[in-house]
């Protein structure tokens, strides 16, 4: 019984030590020169929703980072979903770049803190980010939204008053 447990420990030690060194080395890889492995190694972080990475793919997200891997790093945190991450994408709703302000108005929608209800509000001011802000406040359902909105859903843009209807009945408020 006892060498079973102790084994069962050697066991967990080393599997949690594979996984560390794995995190580190797709680590290493996101924050190197090759915009598609970098690319790659972020989206793998993402998936295997490594939380230890979230310090170094929040530092990726600066402007000084390839688009790609900028815009990949977001989708992780995103799809980490740690609440603290939230203060990092804000900001970046503001981005010249409306790939990379959108991809950050989903991340943030994922991640559903209702710290990012009033920056998403702002941001529907910006014509490019408004499909992504409008479900991003959906996903949060922080009511404190609805007013904001609801100025939406009767839009002349079908997508725009579509997306406005959809987060109101997330809200739930209705149509």
């Amino acid at each position: 019984m006892v060498l079973g447990c102790v084994v069962f420990l050697c066991l967990l030690v080393a599997w949690k030590g594979v996984s560390w060194w794995k995190q580190r080395a797709l680590l290493s890889k996101a924050e190197g020169k090759n915009v598609v492995v970098a690319t790659e190694a972020v989206r793998t972080i993402a998936y295997k929703k490594y939380g230890g990475a979230v310090s170094r793919l929040e530092q990726l997200v600066g402007k000084d980072t390839d688009k790609a891997v900028r815009l990949a790093a977001i989708e992780a945190l995103g799809a980490i979903g740690r609440t603290e991450s939230a203060s990092v994408l804000v900001p970046v709703l503001e981005d010249p770049d409306r790939d990379v302000a959108s991809q950050a108005a989903v991340a943030l929608g994922r991640i559903g803190s209702a710290v990012a209800t009033e920056p998403l509000c702002k941001a529907l001011a910006a014509k490019p980010v408004q499909l992504t802000a409008l479900w991003a406040l959906g996903e949060i359902g922080d009511f404190s939204a609805y007013e904001t909105v609801r100025r939406f859903r009767d839009d002349p843009d079908p997508y725009v008053s579509y997306n406005a209807v959809q987060a109101l009945k997330k809200l739930g408020a209705g149509g």
